[in-house]
């Protein structure tokens, strides 16, 4: 789903989205979210899941471990752009980390599948918590546009 931003943040943003497009009460839904890998796209995840307090979210573990190993092969070639979000605002990063390890057995695109371009054995969550702590520690960001098209298409096969 496209958030838009801080519109996503609206209090009982999805709520609503669910009762419109989704019908409403009784159904047990879960919402995967997926933006940029900076201070600003941390925030975002927490300021939706407290806007929408009825509501599971989680953050999409598969697509953020796939973010990071793209960015981890990027890195080695040139440099990572810096994050348009320059105020210094930090938030949970161990919260926001904590939550990509517990749902990472839980997403349906698991990174252990069988493409190419998902997470390898080779960088745990734990180098990639590192990875992504020495990144925003720099001011630079992954945007979640380095997977793009055929990537996701790849994915989703």
């Amino acid at each position: 789903m496209y958030g838009e931003g801080n519109k996503i943040t609206k209090p009982g943003a999805l709520e609503e989205y669910k009762a419109a497009m989704l019908g409403g009460k009784g159904q047990a839904t879960r919402f995967l979210y997926f933006g940029d890998l900076d201070w600003e796209g941390i925030r975002l995840f927490f300021r939706t899941r407290e806007a929408n307090p009825s509501l599971e979210l989680k953050p999409f573990a598969a697509l953020y471990s796939l973010m990071l190993e793209l960015a981890a092969k990027h890195a080695e070639r040139q440099e990572l752009p810096k994050s348009p979000d320059q105020r210094g605002v930090t938030g949970s990063l161990s919260e926001f980390l904590a939550a990509l390890e517990l749902a990472q057995g839980d997403n349906p695109l698991s990174t252990s599948t069988s493409t190419s371009t998902s997470m390898s054995t080779s960088m745990s969550m734990s180098l990639a918590g590192g990875f992504l702590k020495d990144l925003l520690a720099e001011g630079k960001y992954i945007p979640q546009e380095i997977i793009n098209y055929q990537v996701a298409a790849d994915l989703l096969k």
